[in-house]
This record gives structure tokens, C-alpha cells and sequence, in this order.
């Protein structure tokens, strides 16, 4: 009797370990994925916009070639991404508007503040925050750089 009590109780053990051992491991896997998730953030989550969807509300600005304050000659060109449809036709009917705020902007800039480790970024900025400012319906999400040439 004393050997199959302590048998019962070694295979009660044994199944226990098991146990807990698959439930540990399904809550790692559960914790990893869901931390990994957070981390890099699904495309729902980070409402990224498809690639047919960018297409449509994308909005090209022609090529600039332009002096800078610098006297030094830039050229440039650029797209918007809009918020939405609307915007984005807003956009191709403001681009006269968008194009003489670019170009001032440009005006006023040095080749040594373009050249700086977050120049690009600092004009796309202020790009995007001065067309948001004409802007009846939406806005510019994002601004991307296409193309450009400094002498």
C-alpha cells in the first residue's frame, strides 16, 4: 500500500510540473506576443493607410529650384500626405498657395541650417505647419522630400 501511495503522489507531482510548465510557456508566448505588439504596433492600431489609399492621398508638389538666403540654389520637391480625401483634393486646388509658401520658406532659409543633422526635418515641419494653416478640410499627416539638390 506504501508503494502505490507513493506512486500516486510522484505522478500527481510529475502531472502538476507538466501543468505548470505548458501554462508557464502559453503565458510567456501570450506576454511576448502582446508586448511585441505594443512595441511595433499593428496597422490598425497605428491607422496606417494602405498603399492604394497613400496613392489617393498623396499630392505632389512640382519640382522648386529656387535661392536660398544663402545665395546658394536648392532643388527640391516634395509630397504631402493628407488626412483625407477631401484634404487632398483641397491640396491640388491650393497648390499655388502651397508652392508661395514653400518657396518663402526657402527664401529664408541657409544652406548651413538645411545642412544641419535635423534641417530636412525642421523645414518639413514648418511646411507642413504652414499648409495645415490654409487648410479648410483636414490636414497634412505627413510631409516626404523627393527629390532634392544644394550647390
Amino acid at each position: 500500500m506504501k508503494k502505490n501511495s507513493f506512486l500516486n503522489i510522484v505522478l500527481i507531482i510529475l502531472i502538476t510540473i507538466i501543468l505548470l510548465g505548458g501554462l508557464s510557456v502559453i503565458l510567456i508566448n501570450y506576454m511576448l506576443d502582446k508586448t511585441t505588439s505594443q512595441e511595433t504596433g499593428s496597422k490598425e492600431e497605428m491607422n496606417e493607410p494602405s498603399a492604394k489609399d497613400l496613392e489617393e492621398l498623396t499630392v505632389s508638389v512640382e519640382e522648386i529650384v529656387t535661392n536660398l538666403a544663402s545665395e546658394n540654389v536648392i532643388q527640391i520637391s516634395f509630397s504631402l500626405q493628407a488626412s483625407n480625401k477631401k484634404t487632398s483634393e483641397e491640396l491640388k486646388e491650393r497648390m499655388f498657395q502651397i508652392n508661395d509658401l514653400i518657396l518663402t520658406l526657402l527664401h529664408k532659409t541657409t544652406k548651413e541650417q538645411l545642412q544641419e543633422e535635423d534641417g530636412l526635418d525642421k523645414i518639413k515641419a514648418t511646411i507642413m505647419e504652414n499648409v495645415n494653416t490654409i487648410l479648410h478640410e483636414g490636414e497634412v499627416s505627413k510631409v516626404f522630400i523627393t527629390s532634392s539638390m544644394l550647390q
